[in-house]
């Protein structure tokens, strides 16, 4: 059977917050899609003297990084015309925007996903009409498939507060009658009944269960001022019985802080964990407005963390308190939230970002170290996307998802003989540094360019999409959702206005 010998003057083989163990002048066999053996080079050389050699003394080799939140969208939504701004209007704004070819999205974003060494990708779908359910998952599914990336998949849901943190039917009252009638249309055309989501659910369940080695299956209430208690609960016992992790939004800004403190009258994760909901199966994203009580909460039931610090950052959100959570021992993985830093999705440079970002003042204090930080990027995704054991770390009996990362850029000084590899992809290191990428034994990325698709046929394609003049039903819908723009602004006006403590000391008005 044929094997691969993937070489490199240094080979990230465990990514560890404590240290990644690493060899010099190492090498990875790659057999049938597994990785069989892991050593030093001229070892491996001689007890595997047929296998095809790749790489060489000019790369760093590393397990495929995991984007753990992700939209699927190859577009972020300013390129649609939706600047970035807080997220409650944002997210509204985001109803009036062009609609653009699912499948079409889908491979572009998974395109520029291979070329930054993403292998693994937690795919968040946002659940559009429930005539399309089926549809529209099979052309997400459909782009990502034939770049070949590994998916756990799931369709996020949500029935009510779509428009703010209150019931509909309230909230429409608020509005001039004519704007308060078109806003109900927009809803009605995207209500999804929850028995409907679970017989979708029972669906995609036996419809994936042949490419179970490349996509796993995931359930994803939106978030909890999204769902009503039921749902959760029902979602929970689903998930349960059906042994799927569960993916949800959770804490992202201030207004939903203070939604569960006016709903509930405690934090949205005491309530959960009320609900018993929490747990080792759970993963939530974003995480931003968590309290002292809330960290020790997550950390007791093993409930994941997917961190994204771009796309906090983009909606004027906050900055997730990363370090206190580690501190604790909780599991944090990163996402781009298909809002990366430089919308390319990118995770080396949202690496750097969360490596930089979460450094309080003093000297005294402490900030995530880069084999932290690249353990968050594999081994912690993997936990979160369902494949832990499976990929994330270069070991035997691991799936062969494997970066080569050319060294003559980022190694111009002995930043890497001096600090450490592992330092310098986390500093240094960018998408551009990316020579090959192997998903399965698979080469999807050689050269920098991705073979399984054609990127510039995908991006023409989805740019004419993008082009096409809008329909006076497109264009009515946008006027609607601007006209209730200045109404959504209004009604938060009032929120959350107590005095916050921070977890992190930045600076200091007085």
């Amino acid at each position: 059977m044929a094997s691969t010998l993937i070489r490199g003057k240094y080979v990230i083989t465990s990514p560890k917050a404590d240290g990644s163990d690493l060899l010099t002048d190492g090498a990875v066999l790659e057999e049938n899609g597994f990785i069989q053996d892991v050593g030093a080079f001229e070892q491996l050389r001689q007890r595997h003297p047929d296998a095809k050699e790749m790489g060489g003394n000019q790369y760093i080799v590393l397990p495929g990084l995991v984007n753990a939140h992700h939209h699927g969208n190859g577009l972020s939504p300013l390129h649609l015309g939706v600047p970035d701004g807080p997220l409650e209007p944002w997210i509204v704004q985001r109803m009036g925007s062009k609609p653009v070819d699912i499948y079409l999205s889908a491979a572009y974003a998974a395109i520029k996903l291979l070329q930054s060494g993403t292998t693994t990708v937690m795919l968040n779908q946002s659940a559009g009409a429930a005539a399309r359910l089926d549809e529209d998952s099979q052309a997400m599914l459909g782009g990502f498939r034939d770049a070949g990336l590994r998916v756990c998949y799931s369709l996020g849901y949500r029935h009510q507060n779509r428009i703010v943190y209150e019931d509909d039917a309230t909230f429409l009252k608020r509005l001039p009658a004519e704007v308060s009638r078109a806003v109900q249309v927009i809803l009605d055309a995207g209500h999804i009944p929850a028995d409907e989501y679970f017989r979708f659910y029972d669906r995609i369940i036996p419809a994936l269960t042949e490419e179970r080695d490349r996509v796993r299956v995931a359930m994803s209430p939106s978030n909890l001022q999204w769902c009503s208690d039921g749902l959760l609960r029902d979602i929970k016992a689903y998930a349960t019985s059906n042994k799927l992790p569960i993916h949800m939004h959770l804490l992202e800004t201030v207004y939903q802080k203070e939604y569960a403190l006016r709903t509930f009258g405690k934090s949205a994760v005491a309530h959960l964990a009320d609900l018993q909901f929490l747990g080792t199966d759970v993963s939530i994203a974003h995480a931003v407005w968590l309290t002292e009580a809330d960290i020790r909460m997550v950390a007791d039931s093993g409930t994941q963390v997917c961190h994204n610090a771009s796309s906090n950052l983009k909606l004027q959100s906050g900055i997730a308190p990363v370090q206190p959570l580690l501190s604790r021992g909780v599991t944090v993985a990163l996402g781009t939230d298909s809002m990366s830093l430089n919308d390319d999705d990118d995770l080396f440079q949202d690496m750097r970002l969360v490596a930089q970002l979460h450094r309080n003042s003093g000297l005294d204090s402490t900030a995530p170290t880069a084999d932290q930080v690249l353990t968050m990027a594999t081994v912690n995704g993997a936990k979160a996307t369902g494949f832990e054991h499976e990929v994330g770390r270069l070991l035997p009996g691991y799936r062969a998802d494997i970066v080569l990362l050319r060294l003559d850029r980022i190694a111009q000084s002995p930043i890497d003989e001096v600090a450490g590899p592992v330092e310098a992809l986390v500093y240094l290191a960018d998408g551009r540094d990316v020579d090959t990428v192997m998903i399965g034994g698979q080469v999807v990325v050689q050269d920098g360019r991705v073979t399984s698709l054609n990127r510039e046929e995908i991006a023409a394609r989805l740019k004419e999409n993008v082009s096409q003049k809008p329909t006076a039903e497109e264009v009515r819908k946008a006027d609607v959702i601007a006209e209730v723009i200045p109404y959504i602004k209004e009604f938060y006006r009032e929120w959350a206005t107590y005095d916050l403590q921070p977890h992190y000391r930045y600076n200091s008005r007085a």
